[in-house]
């Protein structure tokens, strides 16, 4: 293969990638993920955290002609990335190799991509907390978020964001015709797991199907 042509499949693989976490703040094909909320009397702070799949781990590196001593994950991009969209005092880490957290604090005052959603609502000093998931405010969530993560999202084609209607089997199919049934499949089985901090120190926790959310048919709502 031509050198050039090379760097050139290697960087779209990695874009894809990155892609694919943008789009999930809150969805990741990741057989591993994790959204932390944590509420105090005057701020809010998210912490999300993943760890890839190991059939998409072994594919990036059969198709990127990586060592496994390089990085996936540059996180000074995604620090970058949710600083443009608002967050404030972000910070990200990749300790290991197939693995990455990122934690941002939310303004309260809709001056970012999650705030300005609704999705994620308090009262009485961060004591009482509704999360809701609906077509509506998934979409505001990305019509907020900058410029760079919407193309990310884009190449996701996620049915919520494209406001087009299909099945899962569908969406899944469509994913395996662009991307490979191995990425289909990491959707299919993949899972979010959400922990809500109170500010009175409560903690709750649920988890969703990624599927749920990347193509959502009813609002999902949680009140704490």
């Amino acid at each position: 293969m031509n050198l050039k042509l090379h760097f050139a499949y290697k960087n779209i693989y990695k874009n894809l990638l990155v892609a694919l976490f943008c789009s999930v703040i809150l969805f990741l094909t990741s057989c591993k993920s994790q959204i932390k909320i944590t509420f105090s009397k005057n701020a809010c702070t998210v912490k999300y955290s993943t760890k890839l799949g190991k059939a998409l781990f072994d594919t990036f590196y059969a198709f990127a002609g990586e060592t496994e001593s390089e990085k996936i994950f540059d996180t000074e991009q995604f620090k970058q990335i949710f600083s443009e969209g608002g967050l404030k005092n972000v910070s990200a880490e990749s300790k290991v190799i197939d693995e990455i957290s990122i934690q941002g604090d939310i303004d309260g005052n809709n001056g970012d991509f999650i705030s300005g959603s609704s999705i994620i609502k308090s009262s009485n000093n961060g004591k009482n907390v509704e999360i809701e998931f609906s077509r509506n405010n998934l979409l505001k969530m990305y019509d907020n978020m900058p410029s760079i993560m919407r193309s990310y999202i884009d190449l996701f084609m996620a049915p919520v964001f494209t406001e087009e209607e299909m099945s899962n089997e569908e969406y899944l199919e469509l994913i395996s015709s662009v991307y490979g049934q191995i990425l289909a499949d990491e959707i299919k089985t993949s899972t979010v797991d959400f922990i809500v901090v109170l500010s009175d120190g409560k903690t709750k926790q649920f988890s969703l199907e990624l599927i749920d959310l990347i193509n959502i048919k009813t609002d999902i709502k949680k009140n704490f």
